[in-house]
């Protein structure tokens, strides 16, 4: 799909309309947007691919925006930090107190101190 002649004329059209990165832009500094970002990470629940991927659609909802290189790689990696601590949280057990303090007894017990 964005290999597809009707998304890069789409693509070259926004970044002529929108040429500076959106977050260089709001820290001061001036740099060309050379990337087309989803302000939603595509991961996202409220993500509707339909119309929100990109095409008219995209922009009137401001789905996206243009990036620069750098700040486009920071973005996807701050996501993506995000999304693996979410993963890890999923996966991690709730502690029952009563439960650990049941097994702190056992281990002193076996003549260990708990830690």
């Amino acid at each position: 799909m964005f290999r597809s002649r009707r998304y890069q004329r789409w693509r070259r059209g926004y970044l002529g309309r929108n040429p500076l990165c959106v977050r260089c832009a709001s820290a001061g500094r001036v740099k060309a947007a050379e990337e087309i970002d989803h302000v939603l990470p595509r991961s996202d629940r409220r993500f509707d691919s339909a119309t929100m991927l990109w095409g008219a659609e995209a922009e009137r909802r401001g789905a996206v925006q243009g990036l620069c290189a750098p700040c486009h790689g920071e973005k996807t990696a701050g996501e993506e930090r995000t999304r693996a601590r979410s993963r890890s949280r999923e996966r991690e057990p709730e502690l029952d107190p009563e439960r650990a303090r049941e097994w702190a007894a056992a281990m002193r017990e076996l003549g260990v101190e708990p830690t």
